[in-house]
């Protein structure tokens, strides 16, 4: 069943009630501040907290060969595709450029099978080709994410930035990767190019 949102200064919430407004850029604190939104009332599901964070691959290619335009339409399409497959106390956020993160409700006690299974439905929804501006488009989607269940004692912030450092490994390691936070990744990242001070430095940002 097609789930609404309406806007907020962090994103959209589950809302059957109103028209689905463009989804507006927001940034790390409104993503924390999403999963401390979820946890409200929740607080003994502290560690079935968990974030999503999913990116669009070859993004500046699109925009390139259509126009800006077209890039925001198919970032409305991507939001209104995975809102689907939402729950009520899940948030979905646009982050930078053609990533976006999901506050996922405690309620849904994901443990690392079930994340990894609905990473893979985030895929599969946008495996159906875009229409845009007369073309169609085949859309490549690399998912990251990261369970408090597999952190120590996380607060929201540590939530963002391990599923944010997940999906700079997604990313690096090619096509249509879905990729799970864990303290080996956090090992990887510190010891190899310097790539965990990029990792700050962009969330930062």
């Amino acid at each position: 069943m097609a789930r609404s949102r309406t806007r907020s200064k962090k994103g959209f919430r589950h809302n059957t009630n109103h028209a689905t407004p463009r989804l507006e850029k927001a940034g790390r604190a409104a993503f924390v501040d999403a999963i401390e939104h979820a946890l409200s009332g929740n607080k003994r599901l502290q560690q079935a907290a968990a974030a999503i964070v999913f990116e669009l691959e070859d993004f500046r290619k699109i925009k390139e060969l259509h126009d800006c335009d077209a890039g925001e339409t198919l970032l409305d399409a991507t939001r209104d595709r995975v809102s689907e497959l939402l729950i009520e106390g899940d948030e979905i956020l646009r982050l930078d450029g053609p990533r976006f993160g999901i506050a996922l409700s405690p309620l849904r006690r994901l443990d690392l099978e079930g994340a990894i299974q609905l990473a893979t439905r985030i895929q599969h929804t946008m495996a159906d080709p875009v229409q845009l501006q007369g073309c169609h488009l085949y859309i490549i989607v690399s998912v990251s994410f990261a369970l408090a269940s597999r952190l120590d004692c996380p607060t929201p912030a540590d939530l963002v930035r391990a599923a944010s450092v997940a999906q700079f490994e997604a990313v690096r390691d090619g096509a249509n990767a879905i990729r799970s936070y864990s303290n080996a990744m956090h090992q990887r990242m510190v010891t190899h190019n310097g790539l965990f001070d990029e990792v700050q430095k962009a969330l930062e940002s």
